[in-house]
């Protein structure tokens, strides 16, 4: 239904508590028992906006949690006509309301194709929305949207300023954004420039202003002189500070990649080190939170073996620096061993643990939505608890996008599952 979703391995053809948190640090035997009291309750049905297309097919790829019981989420959805269109939802008082059409730029396309990639909160209510829509004239061409919700409320989304040697035929895309409660946020992406080349695009807001030009990120010395390069994952600490990853394409081959801003200035990104059993044809970090500055942990996947196999894989950054990349092999009992398994993005409790979240290829070959707890160096891993109405058999599907923990040490989720009847639907747990 969206470009996020068919860049999900899944869909790709390969090439061939806070409290809790600190009981661990102190006795890191506990960790299992912190993933236990981390666990989500079953999941809730998200209601799509009210032109949506019968059967639904709505999914949420993107949420913030301001506090425990106020998150923004975003995604797309099939309104009628068969129109793809981005739809953003709130969570009030623990309650999600219904969700609405989010109001794309005047240029927008009949058909827009529109789609939220990434979302981050400032506070309760307020937040800012990026991502994508296809726009008249632009023959199936991608553009980059910023969006802003005040006080409960969501403005028009608008068209950043994009690097002065963009093409004027755009094929821009946002995927993530990152925002302090002072007011400063970050986004990351990519652009296409005047030669032809899809290079990575940075964006900021200070704490009191607008969004200014985005900036070019050198794509790393592997990408050769002709880059597609996609960030998709960005989490900052300070304005100025802030840390990116996402896939390249080295010519053969699509690789996972990081990149440090510092004081300002972003430095030349750079090609990860990858677990020692992966094939060298694919990787891609597709998410990455920073507790502290120098204190990071990326999620996403990558191939191995020769039977088109692929595992969740991990990153971390410390004070500039990535470490080699490592295989996450935390799965669900009863999948079999060594299931496919990929994790979407990430979401770490300061002074605690960080909850992933992704699927897992079962036994009956099925994706079903996952999540994985990091606690002490160790993970572990449980199934999403569907809502009732989920399909059985052949069509029971389910992913989770997205997820956010709030400083307390609730975390909610969000994705989709394929529904009894047809369609997918919008779903969010929570552990609080």
């Amino acid at each position: 239904m969206s470009h996020r979703s068919e860049s999900s391995i899944i869909r790709r053809s390969l090439l061939t508590s806070a409290t809790v948190g600190a009981l661990l640090l102190a006795a890191p035997a506990l960790w299992a028992q912190a993933a236990a009291e981390l666990s989500f309750h079953r999941a809730t049905v998200v209601r799509a906006p009210l032109d949506t297309a019968v059967p639904q097919s709505s999914d949420l790829f993107a949420l913030a949690c301001a506090t425990s019981a106020s998150c923004s989420a975003g995604g797309s959805y099939k309104a009628g006509g068969g129109l793809v269109e981005a739809m953003v939802v709130s969570r009030s008082n623990g309650h999600w309301l219904r969700a609405v059409s989010l109001q794309l730029p005047m240029n927008a396309a009949a058909q827009p194709f529109a789609e939220v990639n990434g979302l981050a909160c400032i506070s309760a209510g307020n937040c800012v929305a990026v991502g994508d829509y296809q726009y008249q004239g632009g023959s199936g061409k991608p553009e980059a949207f910023i969006a802003t919700q005040r006080r409960g409320r969501w403005s028009r989304a608008f068209v950043p300023a994009l690097p002065a040697n963009a093409s004027p035929t755009a094929s821009n895309q946002l995927e993530g954004v990152s925002c302090l409660r002072t007011g400063y946020c970050a986004a990351i992406g990519n652009y296409r420039d005047l030669a032809g080349n899809e290079q990575i695009v940075a964006l900021a807001k200070p704490v009191a202003g607008h969004w200014g030009q985005g900036v070019e990120v050198t794509a790393p010395v592997q990408a050769g002189s002709a880059p597609r390069a996609f960030m998709e994952g960005i989490s900052c600490t300070a304005p100025g500070a802030c840390v990116a990853v996402g896939p390249y394409d080295s010519g053969t081959n699509e690789l996972a990649m990081g990149a440090v801003e510092l004081t300002g200035t972003w430095r030349r990104a750079v090609s990860l080190r990858l677990p020692p059993n992966a094939n060298g044809t694919f990787a891609a970090l597709r998410s990455i939170s920073c507790t502290t500055a120098g204190s990071c942990l990326a999620v996403g996947a990558y191939s191995l073996g020769g039977d088109g196999a692929f595992r969740a894989l991990g990153v971390t950054e410390s004070k500039g620096h990535f470490g080699r990349a490592f295989e996450i092999t935390a799965v669900p009992g009863g999948v079999g061993a060594n299931p496919d398994s990929e994790l979407n993005h990430v979401s770490c409790i300061r002074h605690g643990p960080c909850v992933a979240v992704g699927f897992v290829r079962n036994k009956a070959r099925h994706f079903v939505a996952m999540y994985a707890i990091r606690s002490a160096g160790h993970w572990a891993a449980a199934f999403e608890k569907l809502p009732a109405s989920a399909a059985t058999g052949r069509s029971q599907d389910s992913e989770l996008g997205s997820v956010s923990c709030s400083p307390t040490g609730t975390c909610t989720a969000v994705g989709f599952y394929a529904a009894t009847g047809g369609g997918n639907r919008a779903d969010a747990a929570s552990t609080g």
